[in-house]
């Protein structure tokens, strides 16, 4: 339908299916009666053959995705030469219509075409999902792809050590990378915590550099085990969802990525 002609010819051939009659080009030809005849018989000879039809249709499909990519940069091009369009932001949403144009998706699920997938889950277990550290909570709730998890609690209770603990369980016993986006805590911090924790020296004894030679023996097991996850920490103070999600596609690239944890989500700052 790129020439408009096009989508008359068709639209006269679904006038005459739904007389009960099968268009032919004769019957086109009568029914547009604009001089065109000759036009139309050049277009049934240039028709091709039904066996051809996969390689047409490669053709075809490329040429609307050329469209629409240059649809896409031209008014990502107009956008850019905007004084106040955010360049972040703009990448963002360029990313986001890349990434929508990939997936062959439909914006509606019949439920009842969803229930043999559901079925299947069920009888091989996999509804549970990746667990946490803490088998108690995991009869509760347990991590789902694709989910958002909020930790409420007020201040100076464990809710940054949680997200620590969330992050290292992921790659340690799931096997898949973790992102911590960390807008108050520095990545130093985020260190010295997990060999704590891993060595088990205690984070006082760090800080005056008073260790002994079994304590060091601990730090240098820990440091050997720490090398082995993938965990990713940005400590950037002003982070944004786009800045996030372009860390998760970065982390996504090089590793399965199982969790991203924000700490904390009041401090985002929004577009």
């Amino acid at each position: 339908f790129w020439d408009p002609w096009h989508e008359t010819v068709w639209n006269a051939c679904t006038h005459l299916a739904a007389t009960g009659q099968t268009p032919d080009v004769t019957l086109v030809a009568n029914h547009l009666r604009d001089g065109r005849t000759l036009q139309l018989f050049e277009l049934v000879e240039h028709a091709g053959i039904r066996h051809n039809m996969p390689a047409y249709t490669k053709i075809l499909s490329d040429h609307t995705q050329r469209r629409w990519i240059l649809n896409l940069l031209t008014g990502a091009t107009q956008r850019a030469h905007q004084p106040d369009t955010d360049p972040a932001d703009l990448a963002d949403q360029i990313r986001t219509m890349l990434d929508t144009q990939e997936r062959a998706h439909t914006d509606a699920t019949r439920l009842a075409d969803a229930i043999p997938a559901m079925i299947d889950r069920i009888e091989h277990g996999n509804l549970r999902g990746d667990s946490t550290p803490w088998p108690e909570l995991d009869r509760w709730v347990t991590l789902q792809p694709g989910r958002l998890y909020t930790l409420a609690a007020r201040p100076g209770v464990g809710k940054s050590l949680m997200g620590q603990a969330l992050a290292t369980h992921m790659s340690r016993h799931h096997h898949k990378a973790s992102l911590v986006a960390s807008l108050e805590m520095p990545t130093d911090e985020y260190v010295q915590r997990y060999l704590a924790a891993e060595s088990g020296v205690g984070l006082s004894v760090m800080d005056y550099g008073q260790l002994t030679e079994d304590q060091w023996k601990s730090m240098s097991s820990a440091t050997a085990r720490l090398d082995q996850w993938n965990v990713y920490v940005n400590d950037h103070s002003r982070q944004t969802l786009a800045s996030i999600r372009a860390d998760a596609r970065m982390v996504a690239r090089r590793h399965p990525l199982g969790l991203i944890v924000v700490d904390y989500l009041q401090l985002v700052t929004p577009t």
